[in-house]
């Protein structure tokens, strides 16, 4: 079972399927957010249930809905992180995987690493907050001619903050421009803001959001920049750019998304 929902809808489904689990199925989160897979494996747990959760750091397809029963795939990553709970039953089912979407995965022992692993969070933050009018007004625009230099910077500056909360853990990820290199095929040594822009000189889009209700912000805020704050406050590391992040679209938004995370109190 797949379970591939914006991830204010995890907890939802988690909680609609977890009773009719049974031993020996096999559940991928695709992607995890806030720590969702050890919500599910708590769950399966709770019920006496044996079933491995593969929890992805990003999803296998870069894709988008294009009409009521289609969708447009913009390409298929030719890498991505994957860590199995319990940790025993990584093997096979990270198999699974495999078989379904070709050999990408890379197996990670370490849950906390697929959990700081999702770069859609700093990226779509970043690119709301730096194109918010545009968003508000529904003005086109494309998502990666909008990562000009100084929103490269940006997107650099708060990666840098999440490498540092995920070495005070002990565990490794992957960069931002790794994950360009891996996810487009460039070659070392391009700059972020050359990546996007080649990308988008390739494809003419995607467009970026032209809602304020966009997955941008209503998706990878709350669980996906709370949860590295969150983390970070265990460790006693400093974050100002997330926070700074979530105060300012707060402000925007007239809301609090640190308290739209319904996982964390699960989970942390």
């Amino acid at each position: 079972m797949i379970i591939a929902v914006p991830g204010y809808g995890h907890k939802a489904v988690i909680d609609a399927v977890a009773p009719f689990a049974s031993s020996g199925q096999t559940f991928i989160v695709s992607a995890q957010l806030s720590l969702s897979a050890s919500y599910l494996s708590l769950k399966l747990k709770e019920r006496g249930v044996a079933a491995p959760v593969v929890a992805w750091a990003t999803t296998a397809l870069m894709s988008r809905s294009s009409g009521p029963r289609s969708i447009a795939i913009g390409g298929i990553r030719s890498r991505l992180e994957a860590a199995v709970l319990p940790a025993n039953a990584a093997g096979s089912a990270v198999s699974i995987c495999r078989t379904l979407f070709g050999d990408r995965f890379g197996e990670v022992g370490d849950i906390t690493a697929i959990a700081l692993s999702n770069l859609n969070p700093p990226i779509h933050l970043a690119s709301a907050l730096c194109n918010f009018t545009r968003i508000e007004k529904a003005e086109y625009w494309a998502n990666y001619d909008g990562i000009t230099p100084s929103v490269a910077r940006m997107i650099e500056a708060l990666d840098a903050e999440r490498l540092a909360v995920a070495e005070a853990y002990g565990v490794t990820v992957r960069t931002v421009h790794e994950h360009y290199h891996l996810t487009f095929g460039f070659e070392p040594g391009m700059s972020l803001a050359q990546m996007a822009a080649a990308v988008h000189e390739k494809r003419k889009g995607p467009p970026g959001p032209v809602s304020t209700d966009t997955r941008f912000v209503t998706e990878d805020v709350p669980f996906g920049i709370v949860p590295v704050i969150a983390l970070a406050e265990k460790r006693g590391v400093a974050v100002p750019l997330h926070r700074a992040g979530l105060t300012v679209v707060n402000a925007l938004y007239g809301r609090r998304f640190e308290n739209e995370n319904d996982l964390l109190s699960w989970v942390a």
